[in-house]
């Protein structure tokens, strides 16, 4: 994606390659665990992080070809996240996990994207 190669990620149930890596970052172990199941079914090599700095670490370490971001993340949220990647030129896509506890979720994001 935008020019660089996907990386080749092996899954520990002997399923082969995957379909690259995403980066989930995720501070409540039972959501992480549910998207780490749906992605690894998918094909894809997972990467959990619990909090924002490791998050941002893996996430420019690792580069993966997506990037599964809670929103309501304690510290940081995760629309301050997305702003550090693309102030850091990062563009990898990404996927925002809202729940219904955050506050105007919708109205958030989409300034994000305007």
């Amino acid at each position: 994606m935008l020019g660089r190669s996907i990386p080749s990620v092996q899954l520990n149930r002997g399923m082969g390659e995957s379909r690259g890596l995403v980066v989930i970052v995720e501070d409540e172990p039972a959501i992480a665990d549910i998207e780490r199941l749906y992605l690894t079914q998918a094909g894809y090599g997972v990467h959990v992080e619990r909090d924002e700095a490791s998050g941002l670490a893996a996430i420019r370490a690792l580069r993966p070809v997506a990037i599964v971001l809670d929103v309501g993340l304690p510290s940081m949220d995760g629309i301050e996240v997305c702003r550090a990647l693309r102030a850091s030129g990062d563009w990898t896509p990404l996927i925002f996990a809202i729940s219904y506890k955050s506050p105007s979720p919708v109205l958030t994001v989409s300034q994000l994207i305007s």
